[in-house]
């Protein structure tokens, strides 16, 4: 006979939740590892890009690359910042599990917890998620992640660097 109080289903749940927390632990690094990639690469064509622009002597220097260049860290900060998202959800679902986990009061919540929720999940004071809060739609939104300070220095001084060129050479 099962039985009724709910601890029979405890252990299987808090084992599919650590698994859980690994392959999202997982996601995590290969989001932050692309993340950087992207950043190293939107760097490289930058430089090159300035390079070949300003060239060698005063007639090679060309106001299209010049102008391209000022381009380039802006598709590639759009870029970033969905990747962003997507680590801001990773991340909120990782904290969720971690918290849940190590909470002592949990022995009547294992079957409320959401299995799979990638997408806004907020936890409360009283382990509740909701979905549809403002600061949950903030936290992820689009916008927040352009405003994100590290994207905006790296992409932004990349820019600046471009309009700098531009007002002194040309």
């Amino acid at each position: 006979m099962p039985e009724s109080n709910g601890t029979k289903f405890k252990q299987p749940t808090v084992d599919l939740l650590l698994i859980e927390a690994q392959i999202i632990s997982n996601k995590i690094e290969a989001t932050v590892d692309r993340l950087w990639r992207l950043r190293n690469i939107c760097l490289t064509f930058w430089l090159a890009c300035v390079a070949v622009a300003l060239g060698d002597k005063v007639e090679t220097r060309s106001l299209a690359l010049i102008m391209a260049s000022c381009a380039i860290p802006v598709f590639f900060f759009l870029i970033d910042a969905r990747y962003n998202r997507w680590y801001r959800k990773l991340a909120s679902r990782n904290h969720a599990i971690s918290s849940f986990i190590n909470d002592q009061s949990t022995e009547n919540l294992e079957m409320r917890f959401p299995l799979y929720d990638p997408g806004y999940f907020i936890m409360d004071s009283k382990q509740r998620a909701y979905r549809d809060r403002q600061e949950s739609k903030w936290r992820f939104s689009l916008f927040r992640n352009l405003i994100d300070s590290t994207p905006l220095v790296f992409f932004g001084m990349q820019i600046a660097g471009s309009i700098v060129i531009l007002v002194v050479y040309f």
